[in-house]
């Protein structure tokens, strides 16, 4: 797997006035801090990591301002 220069693609998407959004699946959202890292908008499926791999479906979309939410 390549882990892409993800500081460097936010800066560029920011500079432009783009926001940025990141599945965050495969670090299951505790290996990845996103928020830190300048992601704008991290969804995950749930259904692996949090409810046990079939059982339930189940996903999850984080912004990191509340202004996003309301905009």
């Amino acid at each position: 797997m390549e882990v892409e220069d993800v500081p460097a693609i936010v800066a560029e998407a920011h500079r432009a006035g783009a926001l940025v959004a990141l599945d965050n699946t495969w670090a299951a959202g505790v290996y990845f801090d996103a928020f830190v890292h300048g992601i704008d908008i991290t969804m995950q499926a749930l259904t692996k990591y949090v409810a046990g791999h079939s059982d339930v479906l189940l996903g999850s979309v984080t912004l990191r301002d509340e202004k996003l939410h309301s905009g």
